[in-house]
Protein backbone atom coordinates (compact mmCIF):
# COMPACT_ATOMS: atom_id res chain seq x y z
CA UNK A 1 0.00 0.00 0.00
CA UNK A 2 3.22 2.55 0.94
CA UNK A 3 4.74 1.49 -2.62
CA UNK A 4 1.67 2.01 -4.33
CA UNK A 5 0.56 5.22 -2.74
CA UNK A 6 4.23 7.21 -3.00
CA UNK A 7 4.24 5.70 -6.90
CA UNK A 8 0.87 7.31 -7.63
CA UNK A 9 2.19 10.92 -5.99
CA UNK A 10 5.23 10.65 -8.95
CA UNK A 11 2.90 9.63 -11.48
CA UNK A 12 5.34 6.57 -11.66
CA UNK A 13 6.70 4.19 -13.67
CA UNK A 14 7.20 5.66 -16.78
CA UNK A 15 5.30 3.42 -18.76
CA UNK A 16 6.43 1.48 -22.39
CA UNK A 17 6.75 -1.00 -24.35
CA UNK A 18 3.54 -2.56 -25.24
CA UNK A 19 1.81 -0.80 -21.97
CA UNK A 20 0.77 2.09 -24.10
CA UNK A 21 -1.38 0.07 -26.35
CA UNK A 22 -3.18 -0.96 -23.32
CA UNK A 23 -3.35 1.97 -20.61
CA UNK A 24 -3.35 5.06 -22.93
CA UNK A 25 -7.19 3.87 -23.58
CA UNK A 26 -7.96 4.21 -20.23
CA UNK A 27 -6.75 8.07 -19.85
CA UNK A 28 -8.41 8.77 -23.18
CA UNK A 29 -11.33 7.42 -21.39
CA UNK A 30 -10.94 9.09 -18.52
CA UNK A 31 -10.81 12.37 -19.94
CA UNK A 32 -14.36 11.98 -22.00
CA UNK A 33 -12.01 11.76 -25.10
CA UNK A 34 -13.39 7.92 -26.31
CA UNK A 35 -11.85 4.48 -25.51
CA UNK A 36 -8.98 5.25 -28.32
CA UNK A 37 -5.41 4.39 -28.49
CA UNK A 38 -3.52 7.61 -29.90
CA UNK A 39 0.21 6.25 -29.92
CA UNK A 40 -0.95 3.01 -32.64
CA UNK A 41 2.33 1.90 -33.15
CA UNK A 42 3.45 -1.76 -35.10
CA UNK A 43 2.57 -4.30 -34.46
CA UNK A 44 -1.23 -2.39 -34.39
CA UNK A 45 -1.62 -1.43 -38.48
CA UNK A 46 -4.76 -0.28 -40.31
CA UNK A 47 -6.03 -3.59 -41.09
CA UNK A 48 -7.58 -3.76 -36.99
CA UNK A 49 -9.67 -0.56 -37.05
CA UNK A 50 -9.11 0.50 -41.04
CA UNK A 51 -6.64 3.52 -42.27
CA UNK A 52 -6.75 6.46 -39.33
CA UNK A 53 -8.79 4.30 -36.68
CA UNK A 54 -7.40 4.44 -33.45
CA UNK A 55 -10.32 2.87 -31.18
CA UNK A 56 -9.50 0.22 -29.05
CA UNK A 57 -11.01 -2.66 -30.58
CA UNK A 58 -7.99 -5.15 -30.19
CA UNK A 59 -7.76 -6.52 -27.06
CA UNK A 60 -9.54 -7.55 -23.79
CA UNK A 61 -12.06 -4.38 -22.88
CA UNK A 62 -12.25 -4.37 -18.57
CA UNK A 63 -9.33 -3.48 -17.43
CA UNK A 64 -8.92 0.01 -19.29
CA UNK A 65 -13.11 0.17 -18.71
CA UNK A 66 -12.33 -0.02 -15.25
CA UNK A 67 -9.21 2.33 -14.44
CA UNK A 68 -10.59 4.61 -17.48
CA UNK A 69 -13.87 4.61 -15.21
CA UNK A 70 -12.21 5.11 -11.93
CA UNK A 71 -10.01 7.49 -13.64
CA UNK A 72 -12.76 10.32 -14.79
CA UNK A 73 -14.72 10.20 -11.40
CA UNK A 74 -11.14 11.23 -9.98
CA UNK A 75 -10.96 14.09 -11.98
CA UNK A 76 -9.77 12.76 -15.20
CA UNK A 77 -6.23 12.47 -16.62
CA UNK A 78 -2.89 10.56 -16.53
CA UNK A 79 -2.01 10.88 -12.59
CA UNK A 80 -5.67 9.53 -11.47
CA UNK A 81 -5.75 6.55 -13.88
CA UNK A 82 -1.82 5.72 -12.78
CA UNK A 83 -2.82 6.19 -9.35
CA UNK A 84 -5.99 3.44 -9.66
CA UNK A 85 -3.43 1.27 -11.60
CA UNK A 86 -1.63 0.99 -8.90
CA UNK A 87 -4.46 0.72 -5.87
CA UNK A 88 -5.99 -1.92 -8.17
CA UNK A 89 -2.63 -3.82 -7.81
CA UNK A 90 -2.81 -4.31 -4.14
CA UNK A 91 -6.26 -5.36 -4.33
CA UNK A 92 -5.60 -8.08 -7.15
CA UNK A 93 -2.63 -9.17 -5.24
CA UNK A 94 -4.29 -9.57 -2.15
CA UNK A 95 -7.01 -11.62 -3.94
CA UNK A 96 -4.66 -14.04 -4.97
CA UNK A 97 -2.66 -14.31 -2.04
CA UNK A 98 -6.15 -14.91 0.07
CA UNK A 99 -7.21 -17.37 -3.01
CA UNK A 100 -4.03 -19.53 -2.79
CA UNK A 101 -4.09 -19.47 1.09
CA UNK A 102 -7.66 -20.96 1.52
CA UNK A 103 -6.19 -24.07 -0.41
CA UNK A 104 -3.12 -24.20 1.91
CA UNK A 105 -3.07 -27.48 3.83
CA UNK A 106 -0.55 -27.00 5.72
CA UNK A 107 -0.84 -25.40 9.44
CA UNK A 108 2.87 -24.67 10.06
CA UNK A 109 5.80 -22.29 9.30
CA UNK A 110 5.51 -22.94 5.75
CA UNK A 111 1.92 -21.73 6.01
CA UNK A 112 2.89 -18.66 7.83
CA UNK A 113 6.03 -17.76 5.48
CA UNK A 114 3.55 -18.53 2.85
CA UNK A 115 0.93 -15.69 4.44
CA UNK A 116 3.87 -13.25 4.38
CA UNK A 117 5.38 -13.85 0.81
CA UNK A 118 2.22 -14.21 -1.03
CA UNK A 119 0.62 -10.44 -0.83
CA UNK A 120 4.07 -9.39 -1.85
CA UNK A 121 4.63 -11.98 -4.81
CA UNK A 122 1.37 -11.03 -6.68
CA UNK A 123 1.75 -7.77 -5.88
CA UNK A 124 5.40 -7.48 -7.65
CA UNK A 125 3.82 -9.65 -10.72
CA UNK A 126 1.26 -7.23 -11.30
CA UNK A 127 3.88 -4.32 -10.91
CA UNK A 128 6.02 -5.94 -13.25
CA UNK A 129 3.32 -5.68 -15.79
CA UNK A 130 2.05 -2.33 -15.08
CA UNK A 131 -0.07 -0.57 -17.48
CA UNK A 132 -1.09 -4.14 -19.22
CA UNK A 133 -4.15 -5.93 -18.39
CA UNK A 134 -2.77 -9.22 -16.72
CA UNK A 135 -3.51 -7.19 -12.99
CA UNK A 136 -7.21 -7.30 -13.73
CA UNK A 137 -6.57 -11.47 -14.85
CA UNK A 138 -4.83 -12.05 -11.55
CA UNK A 139 -7.85 -10.30 -9.60
CA UNK A 140 -10.26 -12.19 -11.43
CA UNK A 141 -8.16 -15.87 -10.48
CA UNK A 142 -8.70 -14.76 -7.19
CA UNK A 143 -12.08 -14.44 -7.01
CA UNK A 144 -11.86 -17.65 -8.73
CA UNK A 145 -10.00 -19.56 -6.31
CA UNK A 146 -12.21 -18.09 -3.59
CA UNK A 147 -15.25 -19.17 -4.81
CA UNK A 148 -13.99 -23.11 -5.13
CA UNK A 149 -13.93 -22.39 -1.35
CA UNK A 150 -16.96 -20.79 -0.71
CA UNK A 151 -19.82 -22.01 -3.40
CA UNK A 152 -20.66 -25.64 -4.38
CA UNK A 153 -23.10 -27.05 -7.31
CA UNK A 154 -24.69 -24.84 -10.21
CA UNK A 155 -23.85 -21.65 -8.17
CA UNK A 156 -20.31 -22.69 -8.32
CA UNK A 157 -20.54 -23.43 -11.84
CA UNK A 158 -22.25 -20.49 -12.89
CA UNK A 159 -19.88 -18.45 -10.64
CA UNK A 160 -16.69 -19.75 -12.60
CA UNK A 161 -18.02 -19.73 -16.00
CA UNK A 162 -18.77 -16.24 -15.18
CA UNK A 163 -15.25 -15.35 -14.10
CA UNK A 164 -14.23 -17.19 -17.36
CA UNK A 165 -16.23 -15.01 -19.30
CA UNK A 166 -14.80 -11.84 -17.88
CA UNK A 167 -11.38 -13.38 -17.76
CA UNK A 168 -12.02 -13.85 -21.88
CA UNK A 169 -13.21 -9.87 -21.93
CA UNK A 170 -9.70 -9.26 -20.31
CA UNK A 171 -7.58 -11.36 -21.81
CA UNK A 172 -9.26 -13.32 -24.63
CA UNK A 173 -6.15 -15.80 -25.46
CA UNK A 174 -6.10 -16.39 -21.43
CA UNK A 175 -10.27 -16.85 -21.50
CA UNK A 176 -10.16 -19.58 -24.15
CA UNK A 177 -7.61 -21.36 -22.68
CA UNK A 178 -9.03 -20.90 -19.38
CA UNK A 179 -12.27 -23.01 -20.68
CA UNK A 180 -9.88 -26.33 -20.51
CA UNK A 181 -9.18 -26.10 -17.01
CA UNK A 182 -12.70 -25.38 -16.00
CA UNK A 183 -13.75 -28.43 -17.91
CA UNK A 184 -10.89 -30.35 -16.03
CA UNK A 185 -12.24 -29.23 -12.53
CA UNK A 186 -15.67 -30.09 -13.63
CA UNK A 187 -14.82 -33.81 -14.53
CA UNK A 188 -13.03 -34.24 -11.47
CA UNK A 189 -15.73 -33.44 -9.23
CA UNK A 190 -17.13 -37.10 -10.13
CA UNK A 191 -20.84 -36.12 -10.39
CA UNK A 192 -22.56 -36.27 -13.37
CA UNK A 193 -23.06 -32.85 -14.99
CA UNK A 194 -27.10 -32.14 -15.79
CA UNK A 195 -28.45 -29.97 -18.28
CA UNK A 196 -29.20 -27.42 -15.64
CA UNK A 197 -26.05 -27.39 -14.42
CA UNK A 198 -24.66 -26.55 -18.51
CA UNK A 199 -27.73 -23.88 -18.89
CA UNK A 200 -26.54 -22.01 -16.09
CA UNK A 201 -23.05 -22.37 -17.02
CA UNK A 202 -24.35 -20.67 -20.61
CA UNK A 203 -26.44 -18.29 -18.92
CA UNK A 204 -23.61 -16.81 -16.92
CA UNK A 205 -21.40 -16.44 -19.69
CA UNK A 206 -23.79 -14.73 -21.45
CA UNK A 207 -23.98 -12.49 -18.88
CA UNK A 208 -20.54 -11.96 -18.48
CA UNK A 209 -21.00 -10.92 -22.04
CA UNK A 210 -23.74 -8.91 -22.28
CA UNK A 211 -22.78 -7.03 -19.14
CA UNK A 212 -19.13 -6.10 -20.01
CA UNK A 213 -20.50 -4.68 -23.51
CA UNK A 214 -23.24 -2.90 -22.05
CA UNK A 215 -20.47 -0.34 -20.87
CA UNK A 216 -18.15 -1.08 -24.02
CA UNK A 217 -18.58 2.54 -26.30
CA UNK A 218 -18.32 0.38 -29.42
CA UNK A 219 -19.50 -2.32 -31.82
CA UNK A 220 -19.02 -6.07 -30.03
CA UNK A 221 -18.54 -7.13 -33.41
CA UNK A 222 -16.13 -4.89 -34.77
CA UNK A 223 -14.34 -6.09 -31.13
CA UNK A 224 -14.36 -9.16 -31.82
CA UNK A 225 -13.04 -8.84 -35.54
CA UNK A 226 -10.49 -6.41 -34.14
CA UNK A 227 -9.05 -9.54 -31.34
CA UNK A 228 -9.28 -11.68 -34.33
CA UNK A 229 -6.74 -9.37 -36.37
CA UNK A 230 -4.38 -8.44 -33.68
CA UNK A 231 -4.00 -11.98 -32.87
CA UNK A 232 -3.18 -12.99 -36.36
CA UNK A 233 -0.75 -10.58 -36.53
CA UNK A 234 0.73 -11.36 -33.27
CA UNK A 235 1.50 -14.82 -34.40
CA UNK A 236 2.73 -14.05 -37.34
CA UNK A 237 5.61 -11.68 -35.74
CA UNK A 238 9.13 -13.42 -35.04
CA UNK A 239 9.02 -15.89 -32.55
CA UNK A 240 11.83 -16.84 -30.19
CA UNK A 241 13.20 -13.04 -29.41
CA UNK A 242 13.77 -11.55 -26.46
CA UNK A 243 14.59 -14.67 -24.04
CA UNK A 244 17.04 -13.64 -21.86
CA UNK A 245 15.96 -9.89 -21.85
CA UNK A 246 12.22 -11.60 -20.37
CA UNK A 247 13.20 -14.81 -18.87
CA UNK A 248 16.32 -14.28 -17.42
CA UNK A 249 17.16 -10.67 -16.84
CA UNK A 250 14.36 -7.99 -17.27
CA UNK A 251 14.64 -6.30 -13.93
CA UNK A 252 10.97 -6.17 -12.06
CA UNK A 253 11.12 -10.46 -12.30
CA UNK A 254 14.89 -11.37 -12.67
CA UNK A 255 15.07 -15.34 -12.97
CA UNK A 256 11.26 -15.25 -14.20
CA UNK A 257 12.15 -18.66 -16.11
CA UNK A 258 13.02 -20.23 -12.45
CA UNK A 259 10.08 -19.02 -10.70
CA UNK A 260 7.85 -20.54 -13.94
CA UNK A 261 10.28 -23.55 -14.03
CA UNK A 262 10.14 -24.68 -10.48
CA UNK A 263 6.20 -24.61 -10.76
CA UNK A 264 5.54 -26.49 -13.85
CA UNK A 265 7.93 -29.38 -12.65
CA UNK A 266 5.89 -29.57 -9.44
CA UNK A 267 2.46 -29.50 -10.72
CA UNK A 268 2.30 -32.19 -12.82
CA UNK A 269 3.16 -34.40 -9.70
CA UNK A 270 0.43 -33.38 -7.99
CA UNK A 271 -1.94 -33.45 -10.89
CA UNK A 272 -1.28 -36.89 -11.62
CA UNK A 273 -1.43 -37.79 -7.72
CA UNK A 274 -5.07 -36.55 -8.24
CA UNK A 275 -6.09 -38.54 -11.01
CA UNK A 276 -4.79 -41.94 -10.03
CA UNK A 277 -8.15 -41.66 -8.19
CA UNK A 278 -10.36 -41.04 -11.28
CA UNK A 279 -12.53 -43.46 -13.70
CA UNK A 280 -10.62 -45.01 -16.50
CA UNK A 281 -12.81 -42.55 -18.66
CA UNK A 282 -12.40 -39.39 -16.47
CA UNK A 283 -8.58 -40.39 -16.25
CA UNK A 284 -8.23 -40.17 -19.88
CA UNK A 285 -10.88 -36.87 -20.30
CA UNK A 286 -8.69 -34.55 -17.88
CA UNK A 287 -4.84 -36.54 -18.84
CA UNK A 288 -6.29 -35.05 -22.88
CA UNK A 289 -7.52 -31.38 -21.31
CA UNK A 290 -3.94 -31.27 -19.48
CA UNK A 291 -2.08 -31.87 -22.60
CA UNK A 292 -4.13 -29.28 -24.81
CA UNK A 293 -3.90 -27.08 -22.25
CA UNK A 294 0.07 -27.42 -22.33
CA UNK A 295 -0.22 -27.05 -26.01
CA UNK A 296 -2.09 -24.36 -25.62
CA UNK A 297 0.28 -22.36 -23.29
CA UNK A 298 3.32 -23.21 -24.89
CA UNK A 299 1.75 -21.54 -28.43
CA UNK A 300 0.47 -18.69 -26.47
CA UNK A 301 3.26 -17.54 -23.55
CA UNK A 302 6.28 -19.39 -24.62
CA UNK A 303 6.56 -19.76 -28.53
CA UNK A 304 6.61 -15.74 -28.44
CA UNK A 305 8.87 -15.40 -25.68
CA UNK A 306 8.05 -11.99 -24.71
CA UNK A 307 4.65 -13.21 -24.03
CA UNK A 308 5.66 -14.40 -20.79
CA UNK A 309 2.39 -12.67 -18.64
CA UNK A 310 0.41 -15.35 -20.85
CA UNK A 311 2.21 -17.75 -18.15
CA UNK A 312 2.34 -15.84 -15.45
CA UNK A 313 -0.76 -15.22 -15.23
CA UNK A 314 -1.53 -19.23 -14.11
CA UNK A 315 0.52 -19.14 -11.16
CA UNK A 316 -2.26 -18.72 -8.60
CA UNK A 317 -3.95 -21.70 -9.77
CA UNK A 318 -0.34 -23.86 -9.61
CA UNK A 319 0.14 -22.95 -6.44
CA UNK A 320 -3.25 -23.59 -5.84
CA UNK A 321 -2.66 -27.08 -6.64
CA UNK A 322 0.97 -26.93 -5.20
CA UNK A 323 -0.55 -25.96 -1.32
CA UNK A 324 -3.59 -28.93 -1.49
CA UNK A 325 -0.52 -31.70 -1.20
CA UNK A 326 1.85 -32.39 0.95
CA UNK A 327 5.28 -30.92 -0.13
CA UNK A 328 9.10 -32.47 0.32
CA UNK A 329 11.07 -30.34 2.34
CA UNK A 330 13.37 -29.59 -1.26
CA UNK A 331 10.24 -28.63 -2.96
CA UNK A 332 8.95 -26.39 -0.09
CA UNK A 333 12.51 -24.43 -0.34
CA UNK A 334 12.16 -24.42 -3.99
CA UNK A 335 9.13 -23.23 -3.97
CA UNK A 336 9.59 -20.26 -1.85
CA UNK A 337 12.98 -19.41 -3.58
CA UNK A 338 10.50 -18.99 -6.71
CA UNK A 339 8.43 -16.69 -4.87
CA UNK A 340 11.13 -14.28 -3.54
CA UNK A 341 12.54 -13.45 -6.67
CA UNK A 342 9.53 -11.08 -7.88
CA UNK A 343 9.95 -10.14 -4.89
CA UNK A 344 13.37 -8.61 -5.01
CA UNK A 345 12.27 -7.39 -8.52
CA UNK A 346 9.68 -5.59 -6.24
CA UNK A 347 12.44 -4.45 -3.81
CA UNK A 348 14.49 -3.15 -6.43
CA UNK A 349 11.72 -1.16 -8.14
CA UNK A 350 11.32 0.23 -4.14
CA UNK A 351 14.59 1.83 -4.80
CA UNK A 352 14.10 3.26 -8.08
CA UNK A 353 10.83 4.90 -6.68
CA UNK A 354 12.32 6.25 -3.91
CA UNK A 355 15.08 8.16 -6.21
CA UNK A 356 12.16 9.91 -7.71
CA UNK A 357 11.84 12.14 -4.51
CA UNK A 358 15.49 13.64 -5.02
CA UNK A 359 15.35 17.19 -5.32
CA UNK A 360 17.10 17.45 -9.32
CA UNK A 361 14.91 14.63 -10.47
CA UNK A 362 12.59 15.27 -12.87
CA UNK A 363 9.03 15.02 -12.53
CA UNK A 364 5.71 14.28 -14.86
CA UNK A 365 4.20 18.14 -14.59
CA UNK A 366 7.82 19.47 -15.98
CA UNK A 367 7.54 17.49 -19.25
CA UNK A 368 3.80 17.97 -19.46
CA UNK A 369 4.58 21.87 -19.18
CA UNK A 370 7.11 21.44 -21.95
CA UNK A 371 5.05 19.23 -24.17
CA UNK A 372 3.01 21.75 -24.17
CA UNK A 373 5.09 24.71 -24.28
CA UNK A 374 6.26 23.23 -27.55
CA UNK A 375 2.56 21.58 -29.33
CA UNK A 376 1.87 24.75 -31.35
CA UNK A 377 5.34 24.38 -33.11
CA UNK A 378 4.86 20.49 -33.59
CA UNK A 379 6.67 17.94 -31.45
CA UNK A 380 7.76 14.33 -31.43
CA UNK A 381 7.95 12.45 -28.48
CA UNK A 382 8.79 8.87 -27.37
CA UNK A 383 5.95 6.30 -26.78
CA UNK A 384 7.14 6.14 -22.92
CA UNK A 385 5.95 9.71 -22.31
CA UNK A 386 2.75 9.62 -23.31
CA UNK A 387 1.65 9.96 -20.18
CA UNK A 388 2.75 13.33 -19.72
CA UNK A 389 1.47 14.59 -23.48
CA UNK A 390 -1.81 16.59 -22.26
CA UNK A 391 -3.59 15.93 -25.37
CA UNK A 392 -1.97 13.34 -27.39
CA UNK A 393 -3.76 14.20 -30.23
CA UNK A 394 -1.62 17.48 -30.36
CA UNK A 395 1.77 15.66 -30.29
CA UNK A 396 2.95 12.26 -32.44
CA UNK A 397 4.92 9.40 -31.47
CA UNK A 398 6.48 8.70 -34.85
CA UNK A 399 5.95 9.10 -38.46
CA UNK A 400 4.60 11.94 -41.03
CA UNK A 401 6.32 14.82 -41.76
CA UNK A 402 9.54 15.66 -39.33
CA UNK A 403 8.39 17.74 -36.69
CA UNK A 404 10.13 21.37 -35.30
CA UNK A 405 10.72 19.49 -31.78
CA UNK A 406 11.61 16.05 -30.77
CA UNK A 407 11.42 14.44 -26.87
CA UNK A 408 13.27 11.25 -26.49
CA UNK A 409 12.79 9.47 -22.53
CA UNK A 410 16.06 7.83 -21.17
CA UNK A 411 14.22 5.27 -18.49
CA UNK A 412 13.32 2.88 -20.96
CA UNK A 413 16.38 3.40 -23.31
CA UNK A 414 18.98 2.41 -20.85
CA UNK A 415 21.00 4.97 -21.99
CA UNK A 416 23.20 7.40 -20.15
CA UNK A 417 23.65 9.74 -23.04
CA UNK A 418 21.52 11.42 -25.48
CA UNK A 419 21.69 9.94 -28.90
CA UNK A 420 22.70 11.99 -32.04
CA UNK A 421 19.84 12.71 -34.05
CA UNK A 422 20.14 13.45 -38.04
CA UNK A 423 19.17 16.65 -38.92
CA UNK A 424 18.57 17.80 -35.01
CA UNK A 425 20.52 19.53 -32.65
CA UNK A 426 20.28 18.49 -28.58
CA UNK A 427 18.94 21.70 -26.99
CA UNK A 428 18.59 20.10 -23.24
CA UNK A 429 19.73 17.26 -21.98
CA UNK A 430 17.83 16.29 -18.92
CA UNK A 431 19.18 12.69 -18.76
CA UNK A 432 20.89 11.50 -15.33
CA UNK A 433 23.66 8.90 -14.30
CA UNK A 434 22.55 5.48 -12.93
CA UNK A 435 21.66 4.60 -9.11
CA UNK A 436 23.90 2.77 -6.94
CA UNK A 437 23.52 1.83 -3.57
CA UNK A 438 26.09 0.98 -1.50
CA UNK A 439 28.26 0.62 -4.41
CA UNK A 440 25.81 -1.75 -6.08
CA UNK A 441 24.09 -1.03 -9.79
CA UNK A 442 20.44 -0.63 -9.14
CA UNK A 443 19.20 0.56 -12.32
CA UNK A 444 21.25 1.96 -15.70
CA UNK A 445 19.15 5.01 -15.48
CA UNK A 446 17.31 7.83 -12.63
CA UNK A 447 14.15 5.67 -13.74
CA UNK A 448 11.81 8.31 -13.87
CA UNK A 449 11.04 11.05 -16.12
CA UNK A 450 14.56 12.12 -17.71
CA UNK A 451 14.36 13.20 -21.76
CA UNK A 452 16.41 14.98 -24.15
CA UNK A 453 14.63 17.74 -26.30
CA UNK A 454 15.90 18.67 -29.94
CA UNK A 455 15.12 20.99 -32.34
CA UNK A 456 15.20 20.52 -35.82
CA UNK A 457 17.86 22.11 -37.85
CA UNK A 458 17.65 25.35 -39.78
Amino acid sequence: MVFAGLASLKTWPVLDGDAPAYFSPAVEFSQGRGLLNPTWLPPLDDSIDGPGGRRYIYHGLIYPLLIGWLGKVSGGGAAPCVAWMHFFNVIAALSCAVGVLGFCRQQDCFRKILSFILPLFFFGLCEAYAGRPEPAVFFLMGLGLIALQNLQGVLLTSALTFLNGLIFLTSPAIGVLGFLPLLAFRISRKERITLTESAFGVVALIAALVLSFSFYPYSSIDWFHGVWRHSRINLGLPQGQGFVQTWITRAQTPLLIFTIGVVALLVPRCILQGVRSQTTVARSCLLTLSLLFLVGLVKIAFSKTEASYNAVVWIPIFISILVTTELSKISRVALLFALILPVLGLARSGLVLMHQFREEAVSLREVSSLISAKEKDSIQISTGLFLAAPDPKLVSFGGGPEPLWRMEQQTNRGVREPRDLSGYRLVENRFGGPIRILGLPISRTPGGWEYALYRRKK
